[in-house]
């Protein structure tokens, strides 16, 4: 706060307050102000940092495994066949924050269902809040449990996947779902 006295013969002068709780403080002074300086230097707060529109390389996968990529969007050939059981490990790991994941006309590998995709995701619980699948061949059930820990979704999108059986009773613990779109399966 920036206060300023108004009377007197020190009117003018601003002096500033600092009002701080205490758990600011212990992550203040226990290294959370120097990694936001790490942060910031190296741009991990930009836009252009943590989004990724593309294939799944290897590059961007240890990114996503290791924090980096919140927002990936793939689209068309995106070597997610041959790079399936890599992307469930990155999703997977602690440090992973994709808070955004698309699909949209992947190449999605054979013999892989929907509870193959969800069951990694799950793990996100939290951090996820934008699901997408636009015209992806995935077919197979949504598995219930993927609902119970990805409770903080805000967007749930399915079209055109082929996704069969009955939408679990558990989409309920979306508590902040603002829209479930699930077209044309």
């Amino acid at each position: 706060l920036n206060l300023r006295r108004t009377e007197g013969e020190q009117a003018g002068h601003v002096i500033e307050v600092q009002i701080s709780l205490v758990q600011v403080l212990q992550v203040k002074t226990s290294g959370g102000h120097a990694n936001y300086q790490v942060a910031r230097k190296l741009k991990l707060n930009e836009e252009a940092t943590y989004t990724h529109e593309g294939a799944l390389g290897e590059r961007l996968l240890d990114e996503l495994q290791a924090g980096v990529i919140r927002v990936l969007k793939c689209t068309g050939h995106a070597e997610l066949t041959e790079r399936f059981d890599a992307l469930a490990t990155a999703v997977q790991s602690p440090y992973c924050a994709l808070s955004v994941f698309e699909l949209n006309g992947v190449d999605w590998p054979q013999g892989r269902t929907l509870a193959d995709l969800l069951g990694p995701l799950g793990s996100l619980e939290g951090r996820l809040r934008d699901l997408q699948l636009d015209d992806v061949r995935i077919g197979g059930e949504m598995p219930a449990v993927f609902f119970e820990r990805c409770r903080r979704l805000e967007f749930f999108k399915i079209t055109q996947c082929g996704v069969t059986g009955r939408i679990p009773s558990t989409v309920g613990c979306l508590s902040e779902l603002r829209i479930l779109s699930i077209q044309r399966n």
